[in-house]
């Protein structure tokens, strides 16, 4: 049974409640409107349906958190993903595509495209943003030689949520409102003062829990409890990684190292090239297993820099033992 005041946005049952629910699009609006700060604000959105059927036989369908169009004719794709995907770029280019042939009309036509966005909240890192600070990354089609947009049809915007570290006298815009309030919303008690948005303090009104009827209460804390039950099993599966790494790495080095040990204490000592045996066994098995669970927190999206602070290495013996 949850506890909290408010719904955690990163639920499934709390993100569609909030952003992709009719009544609620001001909501959906006021957010791509501070997004897309430099770009033609947004009035009306209409929301359409999140299952997109391939026009090719036998073709998988995509089903989308989130698929609106804009009053001008904009299309986005907005999703939350608790899930670390090694090939997630990728996977959000393939998805960006079934839009593009739901547009394409039949009979005469001459490939103008509208703007297509995909707008991705993410309970992880990309490894391929791994040296950025900043939470927010917008990918366009460019030229390589000039820097400059070749297409603006396309637009890939990652949202790093892990990144967004601001606390809230830090804010300096609207955007950074968004990000704030998303991120921490579960843990408020009541609505922050510091915020100063009617909009924002309706926002936190459709959150309240204790305003649920019975089914859907049972909706959120069934989403909630799948939220919890996958992040248990990333927690899970990284101490595993670390007891296998350690339990590997320190008996073959251990055993190696006795191995040797015997050999030099046949020429130097026996006893002595046992101690010496045992020592580097130790030592490398302990590097093995350090190298084991910094592959394994990279692997679940850490960064070098969010790795020296979960181990304590520096980031020049993290680069050695990742190499």
């Amino acid at each position: 049974m949850c506890t909290e005041r408010y719904i955690h946005p990163f639920t499934d049952f709390g993100f569609k409640r909030l952003f992709g629910n009719e009544h609620h699009k001001e909501f959906m609006i006021d957010f791509l409107n501070s997004l897309l700060e430099d770009e033609e604000p947004i009035k009306d959105i209409t929301y359409m349906p999140t299952e997109q059927l391939s026009r090719i036989t036998g073709e998988r369908n995509a089903i989308f958190d989130i698929y609106c169009t804009t009053n001008s004719g904009q299309h986005f794709i907005v999703e939350m993903q608790n899930a670390y995907q090694p090939f997630f770029a990728d996977r959000s280019i393939f998805y960006a595509t079934f839009p593009m042939h739901e547009i394409a009309q039949k009979g005469d036509w001459d490939f103008n495209l509208p703007r297509i966005y995909t707008v991705s909240f993410l309970n992880f890192n990309m490894p391929e943003f791994a040296n950025e600070a900043e939470a927010k990354h917008v990918v366009k089609l460019t030229d390589i030689a000039t820097k400059k947009v070749f297409s603006n049809k396309l637009t890939l915007i990652f949202l790093e949520m892990k990144k967004f570290n601001k606390e809230i006298d830090e804010l300096e815009n609207n955007f950074d409102k968004w990000l704030y309030v998303i991120k921490n919303m579960n843990q408020l008690d009541s609505f922050p003062d510091r915020l100063k948005s009617k909009l924002l303090e309706r926002f936190f009104k459709a959150a309240e829990i204790f305003a649920f009827n019975a089914s859907e209460r049972r909706a959120y804390e069934g989403s909630l409890k799948a939220m919890r039950d996958y992040n248990n099993t990333v927690r899970a599966g990284i101490d595993e990684g670390y007891e296998k790494g350690y339990d590997k790495g320190y008996g073959k080095g251990w055993a190696l190292g006795v191995d040797e040990g015997r050999a030099e204490g046949r020429a130097e000592g026996r006893a002595e090239g046992r101690a010496e045996g045992r020592a580097e066994g130790r030592a490398e098995g302990r590097t093995e297993e350090r190298s084991d669970l910094l592959r394994k927190l990279r692997d679940n999206g850490m960064t070098n820099e969010d790795m020296a602070k979960f181990t304590g290495l520096s980031p020049e013996e993290i680069k050695t033992l990742l190499s």
